[in-house]
């Protein structure tokens, strides 16, 4: 685990050296984007799909992702039913290739439970096995048009396609 730590900030680091060597300009970052993403949890081992909600303010980066699934089942027939829990948290921030393009490198945390929900009218629910896991990877953001941004999420246990709203934090002031 830690050598993947230390991979993950080698390759920041190794990126900010390089954007300042090739002229990124940072200054791109001064745009707030509310992006909504349709994610599959755990994608490498059970998928579930859930949303993930993330807000980007001067290119620091943070998100949010839920999903509590199998609860709904409950009310067709009240029988015990397996379902899932799962929570995410990441942070970041985003390196502008271009005025339209970001890539956001994101390091996070996943709480994973799988278990059952119990036939009584509140749908209690049993946790059989938790998984917390330490999540990295990349999200990709493109501004399609001024206001509209679509985006594409790689990570370790997450993959999401998303859209968004940007909104150029100058002009609030103003």
């Amino acid at each position: 685990m830690r050598r993947y730590l230390y991979i993950l900030v080698l390759l920041l680091s190794v990126t900010s050296l390089s954007a300042q060597d090739y002229g990124i300009d940072l200054y791109n970052n001064r745009r707030m984007i509310v992006s909504v993403d349709y994610s599959a949890f755990n994608w490498s081992q059970g998928n579930v799909a859930g949303i993930t909600a993330s807000l980007n303010l001067f290119g620091v980066y943070a998100d949010v992702g839920f999903n509590t699934q199998g609860n709904h089942l409950l009310k067709s027939d009240g029988q015990y039913r397996n379902g899932y829990k799962v929570m995410s948290y990441h942070i970041g921030y985003t390196i502008p290739i271009t005025h339209r393009f970001r890539i956001i490198p994101i390091l996070g945390y996943m709480n994973w439970q799988s278990g059952g929900y119990s036939c009584s009218s509140k749908g209690d629910f049993t946790p059989s096995i938790t998984e917390k896991k330490i999540d990295y990877g990349f999200k990709a953001s493109y501004e399609v048009f001024e206001g509209f941004c679509v985006s594409a999420t790689l990570q370790r246990h997450i993959v999401g396609f998303g859209v968004g709203l940007c909104f150029n934090a100058e002009d609030w002031g103003n």
